[in-house]
């Protein structure tokens, strides 16, 4: 098997270049949603699948997944329902399974 080559000087300054352009970019998105609508970026990926899903309604689980985030990673849902931006309930048939619609 080959050795990887590694980046020579310029590969790797356009690569941090690109890397602080796409940083600055999200920053600068993230700064003009809070300030047009109000919410954070994470806030914003969690409402996009919820508001897709028929009747707005997904298990924290299916949430994490459809975003690319575990459980761990899914506090805003607290803030967001302390906010009135969603509804946290418990599912019937397993009431370990927290829901947001």
């Amino acid at each position: 098997m080959a050795k990887a080559r590694w980046l020579d000087e310029r590969e790797e300054h356009l690569w941090q270049a690109y890397r602080d352009l796409q940083r600055e970019l999200r920053n600068a998105l993230d700064r003009q949603l809070v300030r047009d609508a109000g919410l954070s970026g994470a806030e914003y990926a969690l409402l996009v699948p919820l508001s897709e899903a028929p009747g707005g309604l997904l298990r924290a689980r299916d949430l994490g997944r459809l975003v690319g985030w575990d459980r761990a990673g899914l506090p805003p849902l607290r803030r967001m329902e302390q906010r009135g931006l969603v509804l946290g309930s418990r599912v019937p048939t397993t009431p370990e399974v927290p829901w947001c619609g």
